[in-house]
């Protein structure tokens, strides 16, 4: 803070991007494993998990866990058969094609520890953290300020790979550590909610109204089209009928595939020029 104001810039705390180190529930892995079952069975409990999700996360923890590395680049060529992006029409075949190779590839072996700790760092690896980091840097330099990401704090991620998930989230509640330590502070009403509101339809409203320039950007001489990353005539061909699932939809899929495209657009233009 107080080098910032020797630079006359503004601070702007943030504490969206990485809040989700807060709310992972794979430390219940990690209570199966020490034969915690009693503890296990609150906390399940109280998280509410669907059945068929908590299956599947079982099923891909002892895959990570126990899977030979070969193993794991030939599941992911299996699920790269059916779902991804790499599926979209709207790509190019040479696009999709490297799409497709880079989720197939051989990662980083997963080194020894907690189901908790694991998935507290692989949050922490996204690669949305760092797309939104550099996202809220950049608009917020432009009006003047200093953007923070605090969950992302380096001590405070080793403390929470630290310490015992059934701790992070006591009673299986999320966030529990950070609402004990907000208590008092914050008003109980937000200390307390268990939701961020809905505002989708907001984010909806906002393509619906801006979408003659969304089909002005992504429209022919676009550059992610010259450039060999989207096929124009499908993509044309699309836009309308997103349109209109955009406008009937409660949820943001179609909102957020418009923003994903124009993003991409806007970030080919500001560091390839004009198309």
């Amino acid at each position: 803070m107080r080098r910032a104001k020797e630079r006359g810039a503004r601070l702007l705390l943030t504490g969206h991007w990485g809040d989700q180190l807060l709310v992972s529930w794979d430390y219940l892995f990690d209570l199966l494993r020490r034969g915690r079952w009693m503890l296990f069975a609150r906390h399940y409990r109280a998280w509410k998990l669907p059945p068929a999700m908590f299956a599947r996360s079982l099923a891909r923890e002892l895959v990570d866990s126990w899977m030979p590395r070969w193993g794991g680049v030939i599941a992911r060529r299996i699920r790269a058969s059916r779902d991804g992006p790499w599926q979209a029409s709207w790509f190019t075949p040479r696009f999709r094609e490297l799409l497709r190779a880079r989720f197939t590839a051989p990662r980083l072996a997963r080194p020894g520890g907690s189901s908790h700790a694991w998935a507290a760092y692989l949050q922490c690896r996204l690669s949305y953290q760092v797309h939104c980091m550099e996202w809220n840097s950049r608009v917020g330099g432009s009006a003047g300020l200093e953007m923070a990401f605090p969950f992302l704090d380096a001590d405070l991620v080793q403390l929470l790979m630290g310490i015992p998930g059934e701790m992070q989230a006591r009673d299986g509640t999320a966030r529990n550590l950070m609402r004990k330590a907000m208590r008092g502070i914050a008003p109980d009403a937000i200390v307390d909610r268990r939701d961020k509101g809905i505002f989708t339809n907001i984010g909806n409203q906002s393509v619906e109204r801006d979408f003659a320039e969304v089909r002005k950007l992504l429209g022919p001489g676009s550059l992610a089209v010259e450039m060999g990353y989207v096929d124009g005539p499908v993509l044309w061909g699309l836009l309308d009928g997103w349109r209109e699932e955009n406008r009937r939809s409660d949820e943001s899929v179609y909102a957020w595939r418009i923003l994903d495209l124009c993003g991409m657009e806007v970030f080919l233009r500001r560091f390839f020029g004009e198309a």
